[in-house]
């Protein structure tokens, strides 16, 4: 299949979007002024770079010298899935929120069923597939942050590894990492001290 190119929304003539969740600059020539005089300057097409945020593949788009960030996945949808409902959110039907394809057919319409990408409610995306065990194991991580810890050395029960940092001066993270069993101990002013979820 081809890859596909369509104008970015609100950015026509200046950026595109593909159905393979690539986007490029396109060539055009700058003006501007410096004291009154007018400079042009051309610049080539090039892809973009992504970044990502929270998994997701997002690009920096500029126009009239203001810089905005964009979801890959956001800009390949406005541009290739029609949303006659006016639904508000992106979901990626297989999860992995780099996958950004769009199945174009050869005269240009879009087949939903191989497209990775579907316009949905905020509800809709937030119990779609394997949603809830994620969430239910953010959610069981959060609690055990705020579950008492023990030091060995200290000989001391803290209410919560919040506590614990607070009153020790020892950062928060160590201590989560150690009571969670992922490194041996903390060290502070050359002491080391051992915790464990109580």
């Amino acid at each position: 299949m081809e890859e596909v190119w369509k104008d970015i929304k609100g950015y026509e003539g200046l950026y595109q979007v593909s159905n393979i969740g690539n986007v490029k600059s396109l060539y055009r020539i700058d003006e501007y002024y410096i004291h009154g005089v007018l400079y042009k300057r051309p610049r080539k097409e090039k892809m973009l770079a992504q970044q990502k945020n929270h998994g997701y593949k997002r690009v920096s788009l500029c126009k009239k010298a203001k810089q905005k960030w964009f979801f890959v996945h956001r800009l390949g949808a406005e541009a290739f899935l029609p949303n006659p409902n006016n639904l508000p959110q992106v979901n990626h039907k297989d999860e992995n929120k780099e996958n950004n394809f769009i199945w174009v057919n050869e005269d240009g319409s879009v087949d939903f069923e191989k497209s990775n990408l579907e316009w949905c409610t905020e509800d809709y995306n937030k119990n779609y597939g394997t949603m809830k065990k994620r969430l239910s194991v953010i959610h069981k991580n959060r609690k055990d942050l705020s579950k008492p810890v023990y030091c060995t050395e200290l000989e001391q029960t803290f209410p919560s590894i919040k506590e614990a940092s607070r009153q020790t001066n020892i950062k928060f993270a160590s201590i989560q990492r150690c009571a969670a069993g992922k490194q041996m101990h903390t060290i502070k002013d050359g002491k080391t001290f051992t915790w464990k979820y109580v």
